[in-house]
């Protein structure tokens, strides 16, 4: 099933967050708040996504925080009744925008969700 929903950035965060689990791995550690939060005041901002440096994540997340996006980041939530190991859920595209959402602590985010209906129910706001 895909449907786009808007859930909650407080659940999700539970889950995957990519201030704590860092889904760019080649750039090592998770960016950080205080990263992002540099790059904004020194007005440094990406407004396109890719590069492959940390500091190009940072400041795409910067860019978001501060101008906002309107496109839905892509959820895969599994299917827990049918494989319970599968209740680990994946942004597939969007860890910026998650990142960028976390950060102004906004209490949703648009998502085109796929997986069991049911849990993806229980992240509905």
């Amino acid at each position: 099933m895909e449907d786009t929903n808007q859930i909650s950035v407080n659940k999700l965060k539970v889950h995957w967050n990519p201030f704590t689990e860092n889904p760019w791995l080649y750039i090592g550690t998770p960016i950080t708040r205080t990263e992002v939060r540099r790059e904004i005041q020194k007005g440094r901002l990406n407004a396109e996504p890719g590069g492959i440096k940390r500091i190009d994540h940072i400041r795409r997340v910067a860019y978001l925080v501060v101008n906002g996006w309107s496109d839905p980041i892509e959820v895969d939530f599994g299917c827990p009744t049918i494989a319970p190991s599968s209740t680990h859920l994946e942004v597939s595209d969007g860890n910026h925008r998650l990142a960028a959402a976390i950060y102004r602590k906004d209490p949703t985010i648009l998502t085109s969700a796929a997986g069991e209906v049911d849990f993806i129910e229980e992240f509905e706001d």
